[in-house]
C-alpha cells in the first residue's frame, strides 16, 4: 500500500502520493521470421513492457516453456535472438527478462516447416587469371554451394565455345595448360541432386591476345618537352625526360582515357639532347613503354 506523504507549501498542509516503483511488469516474445525454414535463420525479439529499473538483460532457452530452462544464452543486453533449426517440426524458444528489480518470462511454440529445393550458388576462382602460354591454369569451384546441403557435380567451360565440355563430377578442382594465346570467359556449372543449377563465370587471358604497346611523338620547345602517347586502350602514363647521361629534369604523371592523349612537361631551361620515356600501366597491371630521342630545335 503506497503512503501519502505530508508536504508543507505556502503555510498549507498538501498532501502528495509517494513516488510510483520503477520496474518491468511484461514481456513478450515474438517471432520476426515467417515461415521458419529448416536451415534458415529464424529471428526473435523480446520487448518488456513498463519502466525498467535500469538495464534489461534476457536469458534465451530452446525447446522450453515460460519456466525455462533459459540455458541457450543468458545475461545478454540483446532483446534479439537467432537460431537456426536443423530438423523440422515443432520447436519452441523461451525468454526471461530483468532489471534490478524483478523479471518476467514468456515462450512460444512454433512449427518449422522444409523449404523446397532451393538452386545452388556457383563460384570460381583462377589461378592465375592472367597466365604464360604453356603454364598451368588451376580451376576452383569449391567455393560453390548448395542452400539445402545437396552434393554438387561440377561441369567446366575451359575454352570459351557454347557448352560446358568438362564433366568434372563431384570434383570442384581442374588444371589445364593452354598452348597458345586465348582471352575468353572460362566459367562452371554447378548441379544439386534436384538438378538444379547455376553459373559462375571468369575472364581468363592466356599469353597477351592483345598487348599493350605505346608509341610516343615528343618535340622539344625551348623550356618544354610536347609530346603525344598513343595507347589504343585506357592507361596510367609516367613521363620522365633525361639527359642523354640520364639525369633526371623533368617528368609528368597522367592518364591515357581512350586511344592517345598530349602532354606537356616543363624544364627549367633548354638542352640540345634529351631522351624522353613513356611508361604506361593498363587496368590489368600489364606494362609498356617509349623511349624517344630529341634534339632542340633549330629556330
Amino acid at each position: 500500500m503506497r503512503r501519502a506523504v505530508p508536504l508543507l507549501a505556502a503555510g498549507a498542509l498538501v498532501v502528495a502520493a509517494a513516488p510510483q516503483a520503477v520496474a518491468i511488469d511484461g514481456v513478450a516474445i515474438h517471432r520476426e521470421t515467417d515461415p521458419a525454414l529448416v536451415g534458415s535463420a529464424v529471428h526473435f525479439t523480446a520487448g518488456p513492457s513498463g519502466t525498467a529499473d535500469g538495464l534489461v538483460y534476457y536469458d534465451w532457452g530452446l525447446e522450453c516453456g515460460p519456466l525455462g530452462p533459459f540455458d541457450w544464452t543468458t545475461h545478454t543486453a540483446s532483446g534479439g535472438f537467432d537460431r537456426v533449426f536443423a530438423t523440422p517440426g515443432e520447436h519452441s524458444v523461451c525468454v526471461k527478462a530483468y532489471d534490478n528489480t524483478t523479471y518476467f518470462s514468456d515462450a512460444t511454440t512454433f512449427n518449422v516447416a522444409n523449404p523446397g529445393n532451393r538452386k545452388p550458388v556457383a563460384a570460381l576462382t583462377i589461378t592465375p587469371a592472367i597466365a604464360p602460354v604453356g603454364g598451368q591454369v588451376s580451376f576452383d569451384a569449391s567455393g560453390s554451394s548448395d542452400p539445402d546441403g545437396d552434393a554438387l557435380d561440377y561441369r567446366f567451360d575451359i575454352d570459351g565455345e557454347p557448352g560446358f565440355e568438362v564433366d568434372n563430377r563431384n570434383n570442384p578442382k581442374l588444371t589445364q595448360t593452354y598452348v597458345s594465346n586465348a582471352k575468353f570467359d572460362a566459367a562452371v556449372q554447378v548441379r544439386d541432386t534436384s538438378n538444379e543449377q547455376d553459373v559462375a563465370k571468369v575472364p581468363l587471358v592466356i599469353g597477351d591476345p592483345d598487348p599493350l604497346k605505346v608509341k610516343l611523338a615528343a618535340h622539344e620547345r625551348g623550356r618544354r618537352v610536347q609530346l603525344t602517347v598513343t595507347t589504343g586502350r585506357p592507361v596510367k602514363v609516367r613521363i620522365e625526360v633525361r639527359t642523354p647521361d640520364a639525369t633526371l629534369v623533368g617528368s609528368k604523371a597522367g592518364k591515357v582515357n581512350k586511344r592517345a592523349h598530349t602532354f606537356a612537361v616543363k624544364l627549367r631551361r633548354s638542352y640540345a639532347k634529351l631522351v624522353v620515356i613513356a611508361r604506361a600501366t593498363d587496368a590489368n597491371g600489364v606494362t609498356a613503354s617509349a623511349v624517344r630521342r630529341i634534339r632542340r630545335e633549330r629556330r
